[in-house]
């Protein structure tokens, strides 16, 4: 109503002005000091109902533009003669100055609030620079921290590389020597990771290129992941168009790169899955393409998976381990070779990581194939390298354990341990082993509490709201330092 009112009042001004231009008549004017009166009646009334009704408007610039119209009002309705008061043109030059000492003040009001503002402002802007340069400093503090405390476990590690390395060859038939070695590797390498990312920060990682023919090189990589690929039943395709090509490069930091990229395929690669890995030569850059046919990423948590310490899953039951440091160092590496990195991903539906670097080609060596040279086993034969039902339960009289845990070499370890004591069942996750609880009904369980698919904490409620198992009792292992409140008590 109001939006129609404004334009009629200002399409009417605009037809008056038209009309009086051409056709100078009283009764023209006339009906423009209608115009005028009544436009000034309306904006008056308008203005004091915001305030009656609390409506925010700018006090400041309204009072004034309110005795303004009143003292334009008055001389035109006196004009028109509807008021014969005397006083009417002193009533309405009163408001007209009225009007203008009412300016003048409320503009040093404005100038002052605009000081006051533009001095909150500053103290604002010292206070974030204050903030930002402490926070600086905290994360200066804190690195130089982890830096310090890494080096420091290098030292112990590195002591035990050897050691361990010689206990394998005098037991190789040891088991848990091979779990020991490959935490151990894990360990160096998370240790390593964040060494890295220190140096980067730091400023004091560089560039070291060596001459290297990279499609042998490549081979060498994907070879090392072909065990793991057979162990998940998983079928790795990877290939290149060259099959020799000499070029200059930073292979330790290529190696990181494509290792973790890889590594992040086969993590969320589940059993009986693909992966296809392509690299490119093209005159002077790489083009290497991983693709995996995984769980995906959704377009929320998309941009946000090179922050450092992010994890696309996060929760309590997610179903594979990590830090949030490889992607965060593969960007950091990336961008220190001046090269790029893109990923699109579609829940549910897998991921492609596509990586573009420059290197310098030797052409002294380079042998280029009509189509893409690799290795593909497409009806692969596979072992059950990690065969959780390796534990036959007999009626001797000797108790049932059951052990719930998603770590494999954590598992057989436990096992390991009690094997001479109990009958052991293993379960690989919580919703595993509530399976295997109501099947064999153990005299004990021993659970981890953040697995796949069912935490220990859900574990053992459904454990202990069913009749037939509640009398079970639960060790529960975390590496979590924390107390959980009594009620959780089992």
């Amino acid at each position: 109503m109001h939006t129609f009112l404004l334009n009629f009042t200002i399409l009417f001004t605009v037809f008056l002005g038209i009309i009086i231009f051409f056709d100078y008549q009283w009764y023209w004017l006339k009906a423009g000091v209608y115009n005028i009166v009544f436009s000034s009646i309306y904006f008056i009334v308008l203005y004091v109902y915001c305030i009656i009704a609390k409506i925010s408007i700018d006090k400041y610039y309204v009072i004034p533009f309110i005795l303004g119209l009143t003292s334009y009002s008055l001389l035109y309705v006196r004009l028109l003669g509807w008021i014969e008061y005397q006083p009417v043109y002193a009533i309405a030059y009163y408001l007209f100055f009225g009007e203008i000492f009412v300016f003048i003040f409320f503009l040093g009001r404005i100038f002052k609030n605009t000081e006051m503002m533009k001095t909150i402002s500053e103290q604002q802007l010292n206070f974030n620079l204050e903030q930002n340069t402490r926070l600086k400093e905290l994360d200066n503090l804190k690195t130089k921290f982890f830096t310090n405390i890494s080096h420091e476990f290098r030292t112990p590690l590195t002591l035990l590389v050897g050691p361990i390395d010689d206990l394998q060859k005098k037991y190789p038939q040891e088991g848990i020597i091979s779990v020991m070695q490959r935490n151990l590797q894990r360990l160096q390498s998370l240790i390593n990771q964040i060494l890295d990312l220190s140096k980067l920060e730091a400023g004091e990682m560089a560039t070291k290129l060596q001459e290297v023919d990279l499609p042998k090189f490549f081979d060498q990589l994907f070879a090392s992941f072909e065990s793991l690929a057979q162990g998940k039943k998983i079928i790795f395709h990877h290939s290149q168009n060259y099959v020799e090509q000499l070029g200059l490069f930073d292979l330790d930091k290529l190696e990181k790169i494509v290792f973790n990229l890889l590594s992040n395929a086969f993590k969320f690669t589940p059993e009986n899955g693909r992966i296809n890995v392509r690299v490119e030569y093209l005159e002077k850059q790489i083009f290497v393409t991983v693709q995996d046919f995984g769980i995906g990423i959704s377009l929320e948590r998309l941009p946000h998976i090179f922050d450092r310490f992010y994890q696309v899953d996060n929760t309590s039951q997610r179903v594979q381990e990590g830090t949030g440091i490889g992607l965060s160092l593969v960007k950091e590496l990336v961008s220190l070779l001046n090269g790029k990195i893109e990923v699109n991903s579609k829940l549910g539906e897998g991921t492609i990581f596509t990586l573009n670097l420059p290197f310098e080609p030797i052409n002294n060596l380079s042998k280029p194939l009509d189509k893409f040279a690799g290795k593909n086993y497409p009806e692969p034969v596979f072992n059950d390298i990690q065969k959780v039902d390796g534990f036959k339960v007999e009626e001797n009289g000797q108790p049932i354990m059951l052990i719930v845990e998603d770590n494999p070499d954590l598992r057989n370890y436990i096992a390991s341990i009690f094997e001479n004591q109990y009958q052991l069942v293993l379960a690989i996750d919580g919703e595993d082993g509530l399976a295997r609880v109501i099947e064999y009904v153990p005299d004990i369980v021993i659970s981890d509490l953040m697995m796949p698919k069912l935490d220990g904490l859900g574990f053992c409620e459904k454990l202990k709201n069913d009749e037939r198992i509640n009398h079970i009792p639960v060790i529960m292992l975390t590496a979590k330092a924390m107390v959980y409140p009594k009620s959780w008590t089992l």
